[in-house]
């Protein structure tokens, strides 16, 4: 905190991730320069027309317990009889047997949930192309790049509603929000999007328009030379 300190009045500019974090930090700010915008992410690698539904809904990222990973196990559990034809993948680092075995043992056997080990960038690419739509479930998340990962591809996004995930999912515009660590919310949105195939493509093209409109390789760019004018 000490060195926090030191480098923000030692600034002529501060970026921040997302509204709250420029709130929460302006009184060390006072009189400076802040800028509020999503660190980069290389939208243009990704092409929505080659994306397709793969009958499988995707979450990537780690620390599981950090970004909520047993909240969407326990919620997708609840819905899986129902679509027997959808997956759960959950891609990421789980660093001990022991976490995984417990993971492991919220899917109750089911065949329909995969955990998967890290991935290079452009098998992480294909997954966000073939998925159905992406789940956050953080509980707590500064920004969240997979989203806009997942929204490049022309993907409907659900995530928790904390930290910057609300500045870059409109709810029932490009996906939905849900209640943090509520299993039963985000079951229920979930059921919503899989039951619905107008509402996923609706959802998917306000996420192609968003990454145009907020999100694309060229508006960092321009966000960054008008941050440091």
């Amino acid at each position: 905190m000490l060195l926090v300190k030191i480098s923000l009045r030692h600034s002529r500019t501060v970026k921040f991730l997302n509204e709250g974090q420029r709130q929460g930090w302006a009184s060390l700010t006072a009189g400076k320069k802040t800028a509020v915008f999503h660190d980069f992410v290389p939208t243009h690698a990704f092409d929505p027309g080659s994306s397709r539904d793969g009958r499988y809904i995707l979450f990537m990222g780690h620390p599981f317990h950090l970004k909520g990973v047993d909240v969407l196990i326990k919620a997708f559990m609840k819905i899986a009889s129902k679509f027997p034809d959808i997956k759960l993948k959950i891609v990421g680092h789980c660093p001990d047997n022991s976490q995984k075995k417990f993971y492991e043992g919220l899917c109750d056997g089911s065949s329909q949930v995969e955990i998967l080990p890290p991935v290079l960038y452009d098998k992480a690419l294909k997954l966000f192309q073939d998925c159905t739509f992406f789940v956050l479930p953080s509980r707590s998340e500064a920004m969240g790049r997979v989203l806009i990962e997942a929204m490049a591809c022309g993907k409907p996004v659900i995530g928790s509603n904390v930290g910057g995930i609300p500045e870059v999912i409109e709810d029932n515009g490009n996906g939905f929000l849900f209640r943090s660590c509520d299993a039963d919310d985000l079951a229920e949105k979930m059921d919503r999007v899989l039951s619905d195939s107008a509402l996923r493509d609706r959802m998917g093209k306000r996420s192609q328009e968003m990454v145009a409109e907020r999100f694309s390789s060229r508006k960092y760019a321009e966000r960054f030379y008008e941050m440091l004018a």
